[in-house]
């Protein structure tokens, strides 16, 4: 426990570039670079805020490879996408509600906010009240538009009025 605590407060000090006497000491310093640097021992000085930038584009890379968002139910094989699903589910309650240390930090809610607002990824991480209130507002522009309700008609051309009409 003492140790972990050290650790949390070198990592500040480091990153603050504090007036600390450790980090004015170049030999001191030089050491501190190196741990944290080496391959073998990185990924235990990464602080909260890097593990939660990490798994955000572990997501974003997700999505993009297999077009849908990670699900976290039923039988699953890739462990990668259960663990991706439990993390956007506990950040989608965490940011709705404001619980959690990450939304303190302003880089991490401003890349939260921009991920959910991106159109590659919006619809998919939007909950269900937030889908229906898009579609109902899709529906809104489609009858300003067209003075008309959307056909949910098996003719339908219009692949985007066929689906705001099954709506």
């Amino acid at each position: 426990k003492h140790l972990g605590q050290w650790i949390s407060s070198q990592r500040e000090g480091y990153k603050k570039e504090g007036n600390d006497t450790v980090w004015i000491d170049p030999e001191c310093k030089k050491l501190w670079e190196e741990i944290i640097n080496d391959e073998r021992f990185k990924n235990y000085f990464i602080t909260g805020q890097e593990k939660w930038k990490d798994n955000l584009q572990k997501l974003k890379d997700f999505i993009l490879k297999n077009k849908k968002k990670p699900i976290c139910g039923g039988i699953l094989t890739n462990t990668e996408e259960k663990r991706l699903g439990l993390w956007i589910g506990t950040n989608k309650d965490n940011y709705r509600n404001q619980k959690g240390s990450v939304w303190k930090y302003p880089e991490c809610k401003k890349l939260w906010e921009e991920f959910k607002n991106n159109p590659c990824f919006k619809e998919l991480i939007m909950t269900d009240k937030e889908i229906w209130k898009d579609k109902l507002q899709k529906v809104k522009q489609f009858i300003i538009e067209n003075n008309k309700r959307p056909n949910k008609d098996k003719t339908e051309k219009d692949a985007n009025e066929k689906q705001l009409g099954l709506w």
